[in-house]
């Protein structure tokens, strides 16, 4: 059941959850026109998926930021099944090595934006259509349940 209203009365306009919802929908939208990299694309991913690579916070290279050099997509098994490594891990250095025996292995290196900027645009990212279509409603029927100014009773 999804939450599309709510009985709780309102004051006045919900101008900051519209505004959220709103920069949601717009980075969604930009989401789906990402220019996409024709190496990443013979391997599947679409735009949308590019987008979050490129801008999604990944948590090694926040817990990592002096490292050098960006994550790229390689061999994770000898099988070579694609995934994401960063340099400085011993998967990278396997998807090198893999990538030298294979060509067609070789890591595809990501453009990634800097790590701090992925913190902030990975608040606002959507997997597909349903994740943004389920998530706003709920996000609107909250903030109604749960934000409150202070001193005021429910």
């Amino acid at each position: 059941m999804l939450p599309l209203k709510d009985n709780i009365p309102t004051a006045r306009f919900p101008v900051i959850t519209v505004a959220i919802i709103a920069i949601n929908v717009a980075f969604f939208i930009w989401q789906w026109t990402y220019p996409t990299t024709p190496e990443l694309s013979q391997l599947g991913l679409k735009s949308i998926d590019q987008s979050s690579l490129d801008y999604g916070a990944l948590p090694y290279r926040i817990t990592h930021p002096g490292e050098s050099g960006d994550c790229a997509i390689g061999a994770v098994n000898a099988q070579g099944e694609a995934g994401v490594v960063c340099p400085g891990t011993e998967e990278f250095t396997q998807a090198e090595q893999r990538g030298q025996q294979d060509p067609s292995n070789k890591p595809i290196p990501l453009n990634q934006a800097p790590w701090w900027v992925t913190v902030f645009t990975s608040m606002f990212m959507h997997g597909g259509i349903l994740h943004i279509g389920g998530t706003s409603p709920g996000y609107s029927a909250a903030t109604r349940s749960y934000i409150r100014p202070p001193g005021s009773s429910p």
